[in-house]
């Protein structure tokens, strides 16, 4: 069961910065309006702290896919030959890995100091509900064969 989780987040990982490369992009957008509009911070703040978050589970997510499931455990992505977890189209795939930022970015905001003045609870529906925002609009945007 292990083996197929990370299975499914390599796949989602290959998915993501392939095909859902605008996720990230339309995320900061889609977050930093919603803390704007919700936030009594400066826009610099509320701008680095958006950036923050994004970047924060990027690489965390990039550094786990690669670091620990590539290279410390050997998994490799040959879709004849791995029991993946099959992500039935482009809508979940986009769901998912807006899901896995969105976890993800709740640790981030959790970590948080507590000079930003702001509920965790908050911040981690800020972060479900514009990555929820992005994965819909990447799905829209992309080409339908």
């Amino acid at each position: 069961m292990l083996s197929s989780f990370g299975y499914f987040l390599l796949s989602q990982w290959l998915w993501n910065v392939t095909w859902g490369v605008y996720h990230i992009p339309l995320n900061i957008f889609f977050m930093y309006m919603f803390l704007r509009i919700t936030q009594d911070m400066g826009k610099l703040h509320l701008l680095a702290l958006t950036i923050g978050a994004n970047i924060f589970s990027a690489v965390v997510y990039s550094a786990f896919v690669v670091g620990v499931l590539i290279f410390g455990c050997g998994l490799q992505y040959l879709p004849s030959q791995c029991p993946v977890f099959t992500v039935y189209g482009s809508l979940q795939a986009s769901l998912f890995v807006g899901a896995i930022y969105a976890v993800i970015q709740g640790v981030f905001f959790l970590l948080l100091p507590r000079r930003y003045s702001m509920y965790w609870i908050h911040a981690l529906g800020f972060a479900i509900i514009s990555n929820l925002m992005a994965s819909i609009m990447v799905y829209k945007m992309l080409p339908t064969y």
